[in-house]
């Protein structure tokens, strides 16, 4: 199998805590504890022979014990080196991995010693917090900095059983958030949610949860607030513009799927499909919704990528296949080993829907989405909208792990490459129609203190990508409306139905020029 989907943030953040509901922890906590994974494995990497081999080596040691001790409230103090209590004003969790190393670089004066540290925090810490998933973390962390950001390890047969399923908890409520300037605000609300029945809309900047104020919470606390299964509702004090909102949610307890489908109202009907992650029988999913937009004779449909993280390569090439049709080149496989020999991937669906499309992706669209939208938006088949994608080129295959039979390693094999051979490696997907670009979004050249490079493109598509792109999307000359809908509850969908009135159907010699124009 192989994975396109963010190893940095799934493995290390979905696949342990931070906006994953309650349910979905103690899954990912029990098969940790079946691992039996301890201190004996994370002595075997880090220690102070093995620490001190290398600039390179050291970073990742470091890294390692900061990220864990910040797990158990501790840090490494800049002078010292020594591990010391968090204190509130230079609360140090908040900051992604490459902030955090930088920090570190500039001021830390003094050489740790790595096993006296990581001796002291296990001693101190209580027993539940010296779980599995803990040490597994740390684990992750390391490689993170001394392998790349997307090699990382997961129980034996975890993504399997569990990370590559359709089905969210019945708990969750449907909203995606993140902190700026330490406040939270809602950045989506899944369509027939608990959360959009309540009221809550994008870009609400919430204040407080059942009274409890956000403020100098953490991701993590957030989280931990909002994944309680012993809650049956929250109240959301919530500010949007100057109104100051009070909303209660109250849990259905549905089960929402990673594709959803719904007719927007304009000047035409139109199909919305939202789609948040390519696990085991996405294309299929995606054919039903094409099926009921057909049947529903809809004059254009969005494709909603945004803050899909990605997940299985082969899944991108079969629902490509959707609007492509068959035997399209979907994405090349290059791996680092010269002894493996690369590979074409080619679309393996025949074409369902030819009608008018708008691709929606964000800086969280990663991998497996950049992959679609490249291919859609190289093709011509696809207007893209939004702002540029996540910039993560990179594949992982498992393999057993030496230092645990029951622990499975994924590590990056290679890069894809979009139709064009061209790669979106901390380039990511560079939208038609740029709605915002945020610098400052978490995306991977700025997470990460060493993500991978990809060779410069040395490859002729770019030229001809513009052609055609100017040849399907000429300037609107009328735009549609969203009914029903302002453009501040959501801007990015408002902007794909505007531009989706103007979008014309793909032509079959378009496809014929596009694809001679690939090969």
């Amino acid at each position: 199998m192989v994975l396109a989907g963010i190893g940095g943030l799934s493995a290390k953040t979905i696949y342990f805590f931070d906006q994953t509901d309650s349910s979905e922890k103690q899954k990912i906590e029990a098969y940790w504890d079946k691992t039996a994974l301890g201190f004996s494995e994370v002595s075997e990497i880090i220690n102070n022979q093995k620490c001190n081999s290398s600039a390179g080596y050291y970073k990742a040691c470091l890294a390692a014990l900061s990220q864990s001790a910040l797990l158990l409230q501790k840090q490494v103090d800049l002078q010292s080196g020594r591990l010391v209590d968090v204190v509130e004003s230079d609360y140090l969790v908040e900051k992604n991995e490459k902030d955090l190393m930088s920090l570190y670089a500039e001021n830390l004066t003094s050489r740790l010693d790595f096993e006296k540290e990581l001796q002291e925090l296990i001693q101190g810490a209580k027993k539940d917090e010296l779980k599995s998933s803990f040490y597994g973390r740390m684990i992750n962390a390391f490689l993170s900095v001394y392998a790349d950001p997307h090699t990382y390890v997961l129980p034996l047969n975890f993504y399997s059983n569990v990370g590559s399923k359709m089905d969210r908890s019945k708990f969750f409520v449907g909203i995606s958030y993140e902190k700026l300037q330490g406040d939270f605000y809602i950045r989506r609300v899944s369509k027939n949610s608990d959360a959009e029945l309540a009221g809550i809309r994008v870009g609400d900047k919430v204040l407080s949860v059942d009274s409890i104020d956000l403020k100098g919470l953490s991701y993590s606390e957030f989280s931990d607030l909002m994944t309680n299964e012993e809650k049956t509702g929250f109240v959301f004090v919530v500010q949007r513009g100057e109104q100051t909102l009070n909303l209660k949610l109250q849990r259905t307890y549905r089960q929402l799927n990673h594709v959803q489908y719904s007719l927007i109202k304009s000047n035409k009907n139109y199909a919305y499909v939202n789609f948040t992650k390519f696990g085991s029988g996405a294309c299929l999913e995606i054919a039903r919704a094409i099926q009921t937009a057909r049947e529903e004779k809809v004059g254009g449909m969005i494709l909603d990528l945004r803050d899909n993280a990605g997940g299985q390569m082969e899944q991108a090439a079969c629902i490509a296949g959707l609007f492509l049709g068959k035997n399209k080149k979907a994405y090349y496989v290059e791996y680092f080993s010269p002894e493996q020999p690369n590979e074409v991937a080619l679309t393996s669906e025949e074409q369902l829907y030819d009608g008018p499309l708008v691709v929606l992706i964000n800086s969280s669209s990663a991998s497996s989405s950049e992959l679609l939208a490249g291919a859609l938006q190289e093709y011509g088949r696809a207007l893209i909208v939004g702002e540029r994608s996540f910039g993560k080129g990179t594949f992982q295959e498992p393999e057993s792990w030496k230092l645990n039979p029951k622990v499975t390693l994924y590590k990056t094999q290679g890069f894809y490459l979009l139709p064009s051979r061209n790669s979106t490696q901390l380039r990511g997907v560079v939208p038609d129609v740029v709605i915002e670009d945020n610098e400052h979004a978490r995306r991977e050249e700025n997470l990460y203190l060493n993500p991978l490079k990809a060779e410069e493109n040395l490859y002729a598509g770019l030229a001809e990508r513009e052609k055609v792109r100017a040849y399907s999307y000429p300037a609107c000359d009328s735009v549609g409306t969203l009914k029903g809908t302002s453009n501040s509850e959501d801007s990015y969908l408002a902007t794909a139905v505007q531009h989706l009135g103007c979008v014309q159907p793909w032509s079959s010699s378009l496809a014929e020029q596009k694809a001679h124009s690939i090969n």
